[in-house]
């Protein structure tokens, strides 16, 4: 099972899904079993699904297996990306070919003086 960095060993051997579920009963986010035996969280916008895996040693690894977004999330997600990271983004290469502009003519300045002091002894 690959599950995500979210994962917990219980001190309970054979835990399953419909276990969990029970133990879940009083949780404040609802819970049901998908058709692949996993345990799945709905909270709100998406449900985290929550694999199970018997460690042998009278304890269960418990884990997230992955999420499942609902579609208006995802349409949430595209609207805001459009609206403050890709114009971000777009204003960030501006902000880095400016600077570059300004390291470039900063250049040429400090070999310009680096030319008269060679000819001169003097900036």
């Amino acid at each position: 099972m690959a599950l995500m960095n979210w994962e917990q060993n219980v001190g309970k051997s054979n835990l399953s899904a419909k276990d969990g579920e029970i133990l879940l009963r009083n949780f404040r986010y609802p819970s049901e079993i998908d058709s692949k035996g996993n345990l799945l969280i709905d909270i709100g916008n998406s449900k985290l699904v929550i694999g199970f895996k018997n460690n042998g040693l009278n304890s269960t690894w418990v884990g997230v297996k992955r999420f499942k977004n609902k579609i208006w999330t995802l349409i949430i997600t595209i609207i805001l990306l459009c609206i403050f990271v890709i114009p971000g983004f777009i204003y960030m290469l501006f902000l880095n070919n400016n600077r570059k502009k300004i390291f470039i003519e900063a250049i040429n300045v400090i070999n310009q003086n680096l030319n008269k002091l060679n000819e001169n002894n003097t900036i």
